[in-house]
């Protein structure tokens, strides 16, 4: 029992800082999934081409 109240609060900011992740994570695909993501991609590709 001990052992697992000290341990609470690591757990607690570990799955924190995992939902925060998850959420970015999950924006960015659909972001990069969107319209607006296919143009980045297509710019990013013309970019590296002119170099």
């Amino acid at each position: 029992m001990l052992f697992n109240e000290c341990l609470d609060p690591t757990w607690n900011w570990f799955f924190l800082i995992m939902d925060k992740t998850e959420a970015q994570l999950r924006y960015s695909n659909a972001l990069m999934n969107s319209s607006v993501g296919r143009l980045l991609n297509l710019n990013q590709v013309d970019l590296s081409e002119s170099s």
